[in-house]
């Protein structure tokens, strides 16, 4: 049986995910910026957090998701939650450029590298 939810806690719920909107727009925008501008045409870029499960990773995930006209895709993640994602992380963890390029002709490229 669940207990009603009081007003606060209401509040806070609309707050958090309000906080969640916004740093997924935020990203959106930092990415998409980020993009090459001759590759950048009619690319998506969706985001998302996913909580992980693994005791060695952060419990929460920013999933990045980048698909282009072609069918390329690729993804990379960050470890924060969205709210606490900056530009400078977006940018650190970022796709290299030869990378972007693979995926926009469709190409499979790995990212992060594997060590």
């Amino acid at each position: 049986m669940f207990l009603p939810q009081t007003d606060e806690t209401v509040a806070e719920k609309q707050e958090a995910d309000k906080a969640r909107r916004e740093g997924y727009s935020r990203i959106e925008q930092w990415a998409q910026e980020a993009l090459p501008g001759e590759i950048s045409q009619g690319v998506t870029i969706t985001v998302q957090e996913i909580q992980c499960g693994d005791p060695n990773c952060s419990p929460i995930d920013t999933a990045v998701a980048i698909m282009f006209p072609s069918g390329g895709r690729g993804m990379m993640g960050i470890p924060l939650e969205s709210k606490e994602v900056t530009k400078e992380v977006l940018l650190e963890l970022f796709p290299t450029e030869d990378v972007l390029r693979a995926w926009a002709r469709g190409e499979e490229a790995e990212w992060p590298p594997m060590d």
